[in-house]
């Protein structure tokens, strides 16, 4: 099973963001990217070419590739959510 980062950011209009690229074996691989002050970093300036201004990361989340499909199709309901200070279930 592969996992992808996903992300919660504070923006109204596009309050998503899924990364189907890179894939993670584990979940918790995929976790310790956010763990890493560098690789933050990385993503924080992706998101700002994307969005081309800075959108703060509110939480984050690790998902299956299939869990990511759902998401996108907009069956995926409910995921886990991983605060930098604490972690909480979040309904989508």
């Amino acid at each position: 099973m592969k996992w992808v980062l996903v992300l919660a950011l504070l923006d109204t209009q596009f309050p998503i963001y899924v990364f189907s690229s890179p894939t993670y074996s584990t979940k918790e691989q995929c976790l310790q990217q956010m763990q890493d002050p560098n690789r933050v970093l990385k993503i924080q300036r992706y998101i700002f070419l994307e969005y081309d201004r800075v959108v703060p990361i509110v939480s984050y989340s690790c998902i299956t590739e299939l869990e990511s499909k759902d998401f996108l199709n907009g069956t995926l309901v409910v995921y886990r959510s991983y605060h930098t200070n604490r972690s909480r279930d979040v309904s989508l």
